[in-house]
């Protein structure tokens, strides 16, 4: 898989569920309607985990912005 991709696939997971995250705390039932327990703190539990493994995962696959400095110093350097 591409590292692209996968950084996609985290922003839209991040987005996804700070969204639900948010729907959540103002009506818990909204969004768990699969658990017995609809409560705020689940809610935050669920969806705030989720945001929080999407956000790194996100962060982790950030490709690295090109330096034109860098390269022409390293240029110069092979030049000489």
């Amino acid at each position: 898989m591409n590292s692209e991709f996968l950084h996609n696939v985290a922003g839209f997971f991040l987005i996804f569920s700070a969204v639900l995250m948010v729907a959540g705390i103002i009506r818990p039932y909204n969004v768990l309607w699969w658990t017995q327990t609809k409560t705020r703190a689940k809610v935050l539990m669920v969806y705030g985990s989720i945001a929080f493994l999407s956000a790194i995962a996100f962060f982790v696959t950030i490709q690295p912005a090109e330096d034109p400095v860098k390269d022409e110093t390293r240029q110069d350097r092979n030049n000489t």
